[in-house]
């Protein structure tokens, strides 16, 4: 799915709680939004990963795809006579999933900030800014993982996904993929905005009491950008973290409980980014890292970092991009202190990514586009599971 970041539109909506008579306000009433993309693409992919499991070997994907991501929103807002604007949006996967119901939340705004409760994503991933670019794969998007498969430097661990790491990717989910929380972001001043949050635990969009043995505990969030435009050149800058107290037993990084402050063991993340425009040009890019790694009586790690950069172009309806990737992970086999040792030796999961791709708007919400990307990653088996290859898409995006 593709998720919409403040950052990325440099809006967060300036709101707060606060009391007054309400009487004159019109009850609040849903109407509907979203968007329905199908794309076609082929996949080239040249790989050697005897060292993984039959079932990982078929996660990878080669010749013509269909690829499809619809949602339906049902979204409303009501102004009550003391200012405050109360506003719900529901998420509906048009698609059988999982998480039928991708996010579901609340905003309640004013003068001096927004508070949003409910199913989310934390500031520091709402804030954040990555690479301009134009495309709808993304070259740290999950959309990137359906094509190729997911990164062999995960792929024979169960118990820890690429999505929650900083291995391709910058956005620092890091195991809060729309959880159930409160976070607050101040108004906008002088360019500059805050957002904190937290979440008591990583269970995503429901109300089931946490889990110490499932589940991380206690998420604290924090994100804070920079807006600016002087003349005709533009500036936009971010920086997130995220960190959960606890940890469950179930990733084998550490034990239920508190979890040690020191750099090796401690469950956070940080990322930043940068944008620069002037014109119809944007250049910028962004980096993300996590240091939530191995421990002595544990092999799974978390351990990772991504930088992302790239370039914008945008003139009248067309647009096009150009992007490259470089990532690395701690080796994440599972096993025990002889996986460490080789670890300690450099086998590490590593990646690189190009894409070029294009956009053209043909009509009010309509848009035609297209990707060609290049990957090339050398697993932690030192040649078993290396992959190779590229993929070339093109589709269809409605915005309704």
């Amino acid at each position: 799915m593709k998720k919409i970041l403040l950052g990325t539109t440099a809006l967060v909506a300036a709101t707060t709680f606060a009391s007054g008579d309400a009487s004159a306000a019109e009850k609040l009433k849903l109407g509907l939004g979203g968007y329905f993309e199908h794309t076609l693409g082929v996949t080239r992919l040249h790989f050697d990963k005897t060292g993984q499991s039959a079932g990982a070997q078929s996660a990878l994907r080669e010749g013509f795809e269909n690829y499809q991501d619809a949602e339906v929103w049902f979204m409303g807002s009501t102004t009550l006579d003391n200012g405050i604007t109360v506003s719900v949006q529901i998420e509906l996967e048009a698609n059988t999933s999982s998480d039928q119901i991708d996010e579901a939340y609340m905003t309640i705004s004013g003068s001096f900030g927004s508070f949003i409760v409910g199913s989310e994503n934390l500031p520091n991933y709402k804030m954040h800014y990555s690479a301009p670019s134009v495309s709808r794969v993304g070259i740290t998007s999950s959309d990137a993982t359906f094509w190729f498969g997911q990164p062999t430097g995960f792929m024979g661990n169960s118990a820890i996904s690429q999505f929650n790491t900083a291995y391709a990717q910058d956005y620092g989910r890091f195991y809060a993929n729309d959880p159930l929380m409160v976070s607050y972001y101040t108004p906008r001043i002088a360019g500059f905005q805050l957002g904190i949050g937290f979440a008591p635990d990583s269970n995503e969009g429901n109300n089931t009491a946490g889990n110490a043995t499932t589940q991380f505990q206690n998420g604290i969030s924090a994100g804070l950008n920079y807006v600016q435009t002087f003349g005709a050149f533009n500036v936009a800058a971010s920086a997130g973290y995220i960190q959960w107290i606890e940890a469950p037993a179930s990733t084998g990084q550490t034990s239920p409980g508190l979890i040690r402050r020191d750099s090796d063991a401690a469950a956070h993340q940080w990322q930043t980014g940068l944008n620069l425009g002037w014109g119809g040009w944007t250049i910028g890019g962004a980096y993300a890292a996590t240091p939530y790694g191995a421990t002595t009586t544990s092999a799974n790690s978390s351990e990772s970092w991504t930088a992302v950069y790239g370039v914008k172009y945008m003139t009248g309806p067309w647009g096009f991009s150009l992007n490259g990737m470089n990532t690395r992970a701690e080796g994440a086999t599972p096993g025990s202190l002889a996986t460490n040792r080789q670890r300690e030796a450099g086998a590490d999961a590593r990646m690189y990514r190009v894409e070029g791709a294009w956009s053209y708007q043909i009509g009010p919400g309509i848009q035609l586009h297209g990707d060609v990307m290049y990957q090339n990653e050398r697993g932690e088996l030192q040649g078993s599971d290396d992959v190779v290859g590229w993929i070339v898409t093109t589709g269809i995006l409605v915005n309704f």
